[in-house]
């Protein structure tokens, strides 16, 4: 499936629609989505900078799904997200074939 993040009736549907195949199935993933290597180490959270990238393989190669999850946390207390600011920053990134493990020539 696709996951849409959009308020409703907001929805942009001549991108949804590039984001199907023409049956209107999607490609599914082999694996549940994993981080990527460049972002292990970074506070994809906090630093106001960075993106959150996660991928996948499936049967005809990899997807990486690229995040702006600046300004939201995992509290322990109240066992829930916190969130910090009323705006979270812009966020880039670079997405490369490299990002998806094992993706030939990656």
């Amino acid at each position: 499936g696709v996951y849409v993040s959009d308020h409703p009736g907001e929805h942009d549907f001549s991108l949804l629609k590039r984001l199907v195949l023409s049956d209107g199935s999607t490609l599914r993933g082999r694996t549940p989505g994993r981080p990527t290597v460049d972002c292990l180490f970074k506070d994809v959270t906090m630093d106001g900078k960075s993106a959150l990238k996660v991928f996948t393989t499936n049967d005809c190669g990899g997807a990486v799904g690229a995040f702006n999850v600046q300004g939201a946390s995992w509290c322990k207390n109240t066992r829930g997200f916190s969130k910090h600011g009323s705006a979270p920053p812009s966020v880039w990134c670079k997405v490369r074939p490299s990002d998806v493990a094992g993706l030939p020539g990656g």
